[in-house]
C-alpha cells in the first residue's frame, strides 16, 4: 500500500525536521498551485508562498479558509463549483508540551 503518489516508479526520501513550538505544517496537493484563472494563469507557488508568509499570524483555521478564499478569488469562480484537478489542503501547527 503506498500513502503517498500513485506512480508505482516514484522514488521518495525520509528527513527529520527540527520543529520548534509555533512551527506549521502546510501540506496541499497540486490543485492548488496549478489552479489556473481564466486567463489561464496557474495560481503557482510564487503566489502560495506570498500567502503563507503575509498570513502566517492566522490561526490555523482562518489561514486555510482564507486561503482557500484567496484561490477561488484566483479562479473567479467558487470553489464548489468543477474545477480541472482536486483541491486538498491540511494545515497544522506544531505545539512542544
Amino acid at each position: 500500500m503506498r500513502l503517498l503518489g500513485q506512480f508505482e516508479d516514484a522514488r521518495y526520501q525520509n528527513i527529520e525536521l527540527n520543529l520548534k513550538s509555533g512551527d506549521r505544517f502546510v501540506l496541499y496537493t497540486d490543485g492548488i498551485i496549478e489552479a489556473a484563472n481564466a486567463a489561464g494563469d496557474p495560481f503557482g507557488w510564487s503566489h502560495f508562498k506570498e500567502y503563507i508568509t503575509s498570513h502566517a499570524s492566522l490561526s490555523v483555521g482562518d489561514f486555510a479558509d482564507g486561503l482557500l478564499q484567496h484561490i477561488s478569488n484566483w479562479l473567479g469562480k467558487r470553489l464548489d463549483e468543477a474545477l480541472d484537478d482536486d483541491l486538498t489542503l491540511v494545515v497544522a501547527d506544531f505545539k512542544d508540551n
